[in-house]
């Protein structure tokens, strides 16, 4: 008999401030991610954390995270790294995935901001790759499919049998323009939320 899958679903909030800067008025961006855990049979975390998250960006000029949006390598101003953890799984597991929900732009590999369900508010979002593969962003689910069950391992977090022995894999959040031109990139307050779906078997 097939085992029953499980899935369980931590939340990550993400948070920003966002000023504009140009060649005549500076300003800096202090952004954040928040993340709550649940206690679920197989315990999920996100950087070892069993409670409330916090990873600050730090400052981040506008400009910056124009000119840094189509990165794939690490850039520590646009970018923070954080690790997806599993512990106290059952010695059956045999397949892992995780899948990232949420409130996504017309390119659904960026989140964005969920607090008035604006597409466009601040014209930002985070894409989210694991941290060997940048140039690979991870689709962000809406409420109707929200485990990504029909995902291909390019969209869905699909476990590697290494990743699982190692119960982790590292992960890069990227603050980004959710337009290259970033014609619709506004200054004030950014929040969204992230739920990563667990389904293990």
């Amino acid at each position: 008999m097939r085992p029953t899958p499980f899935i369980i679903r931590p939340t990550l909030a993400l948070f920003a401030a966002l000023a504009f800067a140009s060649s005549v008025q500076a300003g800096d961006l202090d952004v954040e991610f928040k993340a709550n855990i649940r206690a679920t049979t197989c315990d999920m975390s996100i950087g070892g954390a069993t409670t409330t998250t916090t990873i600050p960006f730090g400052d981040v000029l506008l400009n910056d995270v124009i000119s840094h949006r189509a990165d794939t390598s690490f850039d520590e101003t646009t970018m923070e790294r954080f690790t997806l953890d599993v512990v106290n799984c059952p010695e059956s597991l045999k397949s892992l995935k995780t899948a990232i929900s949420g409130v996504h732009a017309n390119d659904n590999t960026i989140l964005i901001s969920s607090v008035t369900g604006d597409s466009d508010l601040g014209g930002l979002g985070v894409q989210f790759s694991r941290s060997t593969n940048m140039s690979s962003h991870f689709l962000i689910y809406g409420a109707t499919n929200p485990s990504g069950n029909d995902g291909t391992d390019t969209q869905v977090i699909y476990w590697s049998q290494d990743e699982i022995d190692a119960k982790k894999i590292d992960m890069v959040a990227h603050l980004v323009t959710m337009r290259a031109d970033a014609t619709n990139s506004n200054i004030g307050a950014f929040q969204a939320t992230a739920t990563f779906n667990f389904t293990y078997e």
